[in-house]
C-alpha cells in the first residue's frame, strides 16, 4: 500500500503569489510569524515587496491597517528590510463630505433610472446610510428629480449619463472623473458635450470604483 504525504512532504507554495517554491531558493523566505498549516510561511521576497507596496491602496476592511511594517495577517514586524511606501493621505471633513454627496447624488440618480442609467446593489444602501445626513432630493422622493437637483448637480448628472452613453457606444466604459461642483454649470455642460473624453484622466477611476473607495473613507462621525 502507498503511504500518503505527510504534511512535512507537501508542496510548499509562496503565499503572495501562490507558486511552488524551495526553501533553497535565495529569493524565498520567512516574511513574518505566519503559518501555513503548522509551517512557518514561505513567500519570495520580490512578492512581499510588491505586496507591501500595494497595500496602501487596498479598500473596504484593510483600509484601516496603515502601520506598513506589520504584516496585517499576524501583525508582527516583517523578517526582512522592506521598502515601505507612504501611507494613504488623510482626507478632510469638506473632503469627505464631497464625496458622500457624490455618492448619494450618483446612487440617486442610478435608482431613478434618470438618463438610462442602472441601478446598483448599492444604490438603497447608500441613500438609506447617507441619505439622512445630508439635504437632497433622495430626502424627497415624492418631488421631481429635475425640479429638486442643484445646477451644479445636475451637470454632473449630464456629464455621468454622457459618460455612460459614451461608454456604450464606443464599446467601453468613459472612466473620467465627475465635474468639480464648484465650477458651476459651465463646466459641467462642457465635459457633458465633449467629444469623447479626451480630458479624462487615464489613471482616473471608474464611478463605480469612487463610489466603493469613498464608501471605506466615509466611516466619520455624521457620515456613516
Amino acid at each position: 500500500m502507498l503511504e500518503q504525504p505527510g504534511v512535512d512532504d507537501a508542496p510548499r507554495t509562496c503565499r503572495v503569489c501562490f507558486d511552488e517554491v524551495s526553501e533553497s531558493d535565495p529569493d524565498v523566505v520567512q516574511p513574518c510569524e505566519c503559518l501555513d498549516a503548522g509551517r512557518p510561511s514561505l513567500a519570495h521576497r520580490t512578492c512581499v515587496q510588491k505586496w507591501i507596496s500595494t497595500r496602501p491602496n487596498l479598500r473596504l476592511s484593510s483600509y484601516g491597517r496603515r502601520d506598513l511594517g506589520l504584516c496585517e495577517v499576524c501583525s508582527k514586524p516583517w523578517r526582512q528590510q522592506y521598502e515601505l511606501p507612504d501611507p494613504p493621505a488623510e482626507l478632510s471633513v469638506e473632503e469627505l463630505e464631497s464625496r458622500a454627496n457624490w455618492m448619494l447624488f450618483t446612487a440617486y440618480a442610478r435608482s431613478h433610472r434618470i438618463g438610462g442609467l442602472q441601478p446598483r446593489d448599492t444604490d438603497q444602501l447608500i441613500l438609506n446610510e447617507l441619505g439622512p445626513h445630508f439635504d437632497g432630493p433622495w430626502n424627497e422622493p415624492a418631488q421631481a428629480w429635475r425640479g429638486t437637483l442643484p445646477p451644479a448637480l445636475a451637470a454632473q448628472l449630464s456629464s455621468m449619463i454622457a459618460q455612460e452613453n459614451r461608454g456604450r457606444a464606443g464599446g467601453g466604459r468613459d472612466d473620467g472623473p465627475p465635474p468639480d461642483p464648484a465650477a458651476g454649470d459651465d463646466a459641467g455642460d462642457e465635459e457633458g458635450a465633449g467629444s469623447g473624453g479626451e480630458d479624462s484622466g487615464s489613471g482616473a477611476a471608474a464611478p463605480e470604483e469612487r463610489l466603493t473607495q469613498a464608501i471605506a473613507q466615509a466611516s466619520i462621525e455624521g457620515l456613516a
